[in-house]
């Protein structure tokens, strides 16, 4: 077996033994020509590109729609502001818990009496009444309800802006547990 290192080669003999060999340029040109080597081939060869369009769904006014994560944890913040009419913010696709209601004031509402509820269609406070937030001021609000939602059962936000607003938003945050 013949082996090259840092310019030195070393013949090993049967037994394990090695010994220094010097190789005239013939036989290093010999082994240099068996050694396996990486060949590098430049092409002009043309290559078709195939355009294909790209189909986007997309609902309610909203981004694409992103592929399906995993059921459970922190839904991402949904933006409000003072004029928004009640409506469903998110809705679960399988039964289980909703754990975790967070209310964050980034513009107080400057309406007199103003109020933000978190509920049900059925109960719509059941995640966060009334008294639990204060929209006049820049804060931040949370609940742990724990109430069982069924697939399908949306989590609905509503706001009153109270009485000469003209300004508030803020961002709701969930926590859901899948059954």
């Amino acid at each position: 077996m013949v082996t090259v290192r840092g310019g030195s080669t070393r013949v090993g003999i049967s037994g394990g033994v090695s010994q220094r060999v010097t190789l005239d340029r013939r036989t290093t040109a010999e082994i240099a020509d068996h050694r396996t080597q990486a060949l590098v081939k430049v092409s002009n060869a043309p290559v078709d590109v195939v355009r294909r369009d790209t189909t986007v769904k997309t609902g309610g006014g909203m981004g694409v729609q992103g592929p399906k994560g995993e059921p459970g944890g922190t839904i991402p913040a949904m933006h409000f502001s003072f004029g928004d009419a009640a409506h469903a913010v998110w809705t679960p696709d399988s039964p289980g818990l909703l754990t975790y209601v967070r209310l964050i004031i980034d513009t107080p509402f400057d309406g007199v009496d103003a109020a933000i509820v978190v509920g049900t269609a059925a109960q719509p406070d059941a995640a966060m009444p009334a008294g639990y937030s204060d929209p006049a001021a820049m804060q931040e609000f949370e609940n742990t309800p724990d109430i069982h939602l069924g697939a399908g059962e949306g989590v609905h936000l509503s706001i009153t802006p109270g009485s000469g607003a003209t300004q508030g938003a803020g961002r709701l945050i969930l926590q859901y547990l899948p059954d």
